[in-house]
């Protein structure tokens, strides 16, 4: 959908243009047809604006930004024919407006679920058993205005929720680093070498004395063997996380640039929610133990998280100028 507002950015007015297209995201643009956004207060009775109601605010002289900021409020772009576009110049509606609704919805989001093998191959079990991923692929068609894209939302029973911050799925990667099953044995053995070579002192007997020396000093190459057969892939999947294009934080996608593709995560609880106060034997607590478990369909999930919505603000490029430094 196209978004209402546009921010003028010049080479003065940067930093603050940059905020404020932080600070108004209000717009969002739907990415599944079929399913209602849902916006609380507004009840949308079609899936896009119907056409006669476009040519009564047409006749009505209303201003094009709110025609295009009506159109935002529906999941779908308006299927416009060549009588409709004739019909609407004969109403005199701008040109601008009839080249935006024949060339379609200019941001294009195509999403599907990660398999849970190949998110555990790349991302580690922890993140896997506490997080769907999600691959995202964004295009902007516009032909002027940048999109400016701060997170994505997604609607559950009628409630709007957002897809995990990145840093506190990376947090569930550190933390599987410090408390895993491979650092806790790994630790312990080394800890045990740690506690158990000042205790050869307390031998008298030179023989036994040297048997706890040998059985202590095995506790070394034990622990270098451990670490050859189970290797810490945790820091493999932190530098996959760090250099991958996971949407770690606010990027604009320029006008009729080639499309941006990257990963985002919703929390499995948030899908499969599961109180404390819930029997055992529900199907939404059943569907939440099979997910940490990793045996879930991508498109059951993807059917479960409905319409995929990308909170941002288009940006229009005006008065560029360059600067030469002397």
């Amino acid at each position: 959908m196209s978004f209402p507002s546009s921010c003028t950015w010049r080479w003065r007015t940067f930093p603050a243009c940059l905020l404020l297209a932080v600070l108004s995201l209000s717009s969002s643009v739907a990415a599944q047809e079929g399913v209602s956004v849902c916006r609380p207060g507004v009840q949308l009775e079609a899936q896009a604006l119907p056409v006669d109601k476009l040519l009564v605010m047409v006749k009505g002289k209303v201003p094009e930004e709110a025609i295009l900021s009506t159109l935002a409020r529906y999941p779908s772009w308006p299927t416009i024919t060549p009588e409709d576009l004739a019909s609407l110049k004969k109403e005199e509606a701008p040109d601008s407006l009839l080249k935006a609704l024949a060339g379609g919805n200019p941001v294009y989001i195509g999403w599907s679920v990660i398999p849970p093998k190949v998110l555990r191959d790349n991302y580690g079990r922890y993140v896997r058993d506490k997080y769907f991923g999600i691959d995202v692929a964004l295009a902007n068609r516009s032909a002027d205005k940048g999109l400016f894209v701060t997170a994505f939302e997604f609607c559950r029973q009628d409630l709007k929720e957002v897809s995990a911050d990145p840093a506190l799925v990376r947090g569930s990667l550190v933390k599987g680093e410090m408390t895993g099953r491979r650092s806790i044995l790994l630790h312990l053995i080394h800890g045990t070498a740690l506690v158990l070579a000042p205790v050869q002192g307390f031998f008298s007997n030179q023989a036994r004395h040297d048997n706890f020396v040998t059985g202590v000093s095995i506790l070394k190459p034990l622990e270098t063997g451990f670490e050859l057969v189970w290797p810490d892939t945790i820091q493999t999947y932190l530098d996959i996380w760090d250099k991958d294009e996971v949407f770690k934080k606010g990027f604009i996608v320029a006008a009729g640039a080639p499309p941006v593709r990257g990963r985002i995560f919703i929390p499995i609880d948030l899908i499969f929610p599961c109180p404390a106060t819930a029997a055992p034997a529900t199907e939404s607590c059943a569907k939440q133990r099979a997910a940490r478990k990793g045996r879930y369909s991508p498109e059951e999930v993807k059917k479960q998280i409905g319409t995929l919505v990308v909170l941002g603000q288009d940006i229009e490029l005006k008065g560029q100028r360059r600067l030469l430094g002397q």
